[in-house]
């Protein structure tokens, strides 16, 4: 239900913004080119599957109906590239039809933009384990003796995050004697998120004789190395300024705060004890801010 409102809301934004050209007295095209920095707070990282061996280092009083997991993603400052053509519309007559004076010394200083942006944003990440269970929750309790070894790596390498967004800015003009105009705004898109280098490898040995499990110890272990990727919704809200370099350029700083859907995927195993299993991985929290320098260069001004 929120999900449609903010489209129906959106939607009445953009039937506002197009509509402006019939009472302004101008519009102007830009593109814009802008790099910086993105960072973000811990992502979650959770996952399952319907495993149901009971491992040589577990008790199992029932038959497994499979495990789950958690871990701790703690993001990297990272890099933030973006491509924009963005369109201003001049509100300089409709605001002294209406009577609006946003503005400072009684001149009408309010303007809008519309943008389509491409961007992207990647972050190396380090993990770091949480909890591991049974898929009903319960515990997972160790073998009574230690005639086992077992051993297991697991990472994850990057998260990168490439968006096609439709902005809507507001612009405030009213700084002319330092060439410096502010702005804020808001946009709505689609993200692909790509988690890299997903990687699982454990490793079971007999460590004291007799180890008596079904199987080998060697059958046991399992290896996954994947990567996932995912179209999730995509929104975000900015602020920023600009200043006018000449009158076909400017150079600016834009603050973004981004908010997106989570990364659910299932993947197989290179190995594993049970053939042609899978896994669901989510990756949630992936919300964050970026600072960008921009470079605009107006078209035909």
């Amino acid at each position: 239900m929120k999900l449609i409102r903010s489209r129906r809301l959106w939607v009445v934004l953009l039937i506002t913004t197009f509509s402006i050209p019939v009472l302004a007295q101008e519009s102007e095209w830009y593109v814009e080119l802008g790099a910086g920095i993105a960072a973000s707070d811990t992502l979650k990282h959770s996952g399952f599957n319907g495993d149901n061996i009971c491992y040589p280092t577990n008790s199992c009083a029932n038959e497994p109906s499979g495990y789950r997991w958690l871990y701790d993603l703690d993001a990297d400052r990272g890099r933030n590239v973006e491509i924009s053509l963005g369109r201003t519309f001049d509100f300089h007559r409709l605001q002294e039809e209406n009577s609006l004076h946003w503005s400072v010394g009684g001149i009408p200083e309010f303007q809008r933009r519309v943008e389509i942006t491409l961007s992207h944003r990647q972050r190396d990440l380090n993990q770091f384990f949480v909890s591991i269970q049974h898929l009903d929750g319960s515990a997972l309790e160790p073998a009574v003796g230690d005639n086992y070894s077992y051993w297991d790596e697991s990472r994850v390498d990057s998260v990168s995050v490439s968006s096609l967004e439709l902005n809507l800015y507001y612009d405030l003009l009213g700084l002319p004697e330092w060439r410096l105009d502010r702005y804020f705004g808001t946009g709505l898109g689609f993200s692909r998120v790509k988690l890299s280098g997903l990687y699982f490898n454990s490793r079971y040995e007999c460590a004291v004789e007799p180890c008596n499990a079904e199987y080998s110890a060697s059958t046991y272990n399992s290896l996954q190395d994947v990567d996932l990727t995912e179209i999730v919704l995509y929104a975000n809200v900015s602020a920023g300024i600009n200043y006018d370099i000449s009158d076909d350029v400017s150079l600016g700083l834009k603050l973004t705060y981004v908010v997106m859907g989570n990364l659910k995927k299932q993947a197989g195993y290179i190995h594993h004890p049970i053939q042609d299993l899978k896994n669901t991985t989510k990756i949630s929290e992936l919300n964050g801010w970026s600072a960008t320098l921009r470079l605009r260069y107006y078209i035909g001004k």
